[in-house]
């Protein structure tokens, strides 16, 4: 999770960036840009940030104006990631410094 906030004047909403998983040895990375109306689901994403998740959305096409947000992403649900798939069946855990526990921050 790179960015989250607050934005609007008259209809507030939840913006953030993701930055996608890249591959070694690629130069560019690519983001994720979402909206997030639910204020539970917004706590969650606030209390994971710097952290790698799972973010669970659905794409709404066609909504006018900016009331409903910047994105085509309406964002559901978050949950953590404890170890990067490569490939099937071979996966890495996330290393303890990476977690927020692990540094003395809890989530």
């Amino acid at each position: 999770m790179q960015k989250f906030s607050h934005k609007g004047w008259v209809c507030k909403t939840w913006e953030g960036e993701q930055a996608l998983v890249s591959l070694p040895g690629t130069a560019t990375v690519e983001k994720f840009y979402f909206t997030v109306h639910d204020e539970a689901t917004a706590a969650a994403i606030n209390k994971l940030m710097g952290r790698r998740v799972n973010l669970h959305y659905e794409e709404k096409v066609g909504l006018p104006g900016s009331c409903f947000g910047d994105t085509r992403y309406f964002v559901t649900g978050v949950t953590p990631v404890d170890e990067i798939s490569l490939t099937p069946g071979v996966v890495v855990p996330v290393p303890a410094a990476a977690t927020p526990a692990a540094s003395g921050v809890t989530p």
